[in-house]
């Protein structure tokens, strides 16, 4: 069953070890499996009222143990490990409660399906789709601007929290901390269009422009 790995997009790499999630016990919990062709297990989870909480184990066709990963009540906690098929650690990773955020950890399906995937130690987003990458920016909200009038808006790109911005017929302005930020049309029938470029990695990437109409 690949749904049971959960996604995200962003590594967080560590160096120092935790524990290994405890498995639950009681009424409520139901360890869930996939199985691979040859009959043998594929993965296997503890989950709680419909959610992964436990340590999620995924195998090799040949029994050995693939990667490991915590989960808390649907949201992956603790240690994060992938291996090779001689038994090598590729991935580590540890994460509290406290730091997950909208995303943060890699997309789990990439390390356990595509062995040409090379790890950083650095943290690094795991870009499998780039032209989806380019077209991820979201303006909230994205109605009609009037000329002259300022305009609060939230500019998101996912996993990609810094980035330079560009207007055409506007002007663009940070407004306090995280996503706000101030536009302003300045020309009558517009329309304002924002460019966003960013580092992602080793490389710039500019991003699909964002075409706001102006009344």
């Amino acid at each position: 069953m690949r749904t049971l790995f959960l996604s995200a997009l962003l590594i967080t790499a560590c160096r120092a070890p935790e524990a290994e999630p405890a498995q639950p016990s009681g009424p409520a919990l139901e360890l869930r499996r996939s199985f691979h062709p040859n009959g043998g297990v594929e993965s296997e989870v503890p989950v709680v009222d419909g959610l992964q909480h436990g340590a999620l184990i995924a195998y090799f066709p040949d029994g050995t143990v693939k990667a490991r990963q915590g989960w808390s009540r649907g949201r992956p906690v603790g240690e994060h490990k992938v291996y090779t098929a001689d038994g090598v650690l590729r991935y580590h990773a540890v994460s509290t409660l406290e730091q997950q955020g909208e995303a943060q950890f890699m997309a789990y399906s990439v390390l356990l399906n595509d062995s040409t995937v090379q790890v950083s130690t650095a943290n690094r987003l795991v870009i499998t789709d780039t032209a989806a990458l380019l077209a991820s920016v979201k303006v909230e909200p994205d109605t009609a601007l009037l000329p002259g009038i300022d305009r609060a808006v939230r500019i998101r790109i996912p996993n990609v929290p810094s980035f330079i911005p560009s207007v055409r017929n506007g002007t663009i302005r940070k407004d306090g901390a995280g996503d706000r930020w101030t536009l302003r049309a300045t020309v009558p029938g517009g329309p304002l269009e924002l460019r966003l470029s960013a580092q992602v990695n080793d490389t710039v990437f500019e991003f699909d422009p964002v075409v706001l109409p102006v009344r």
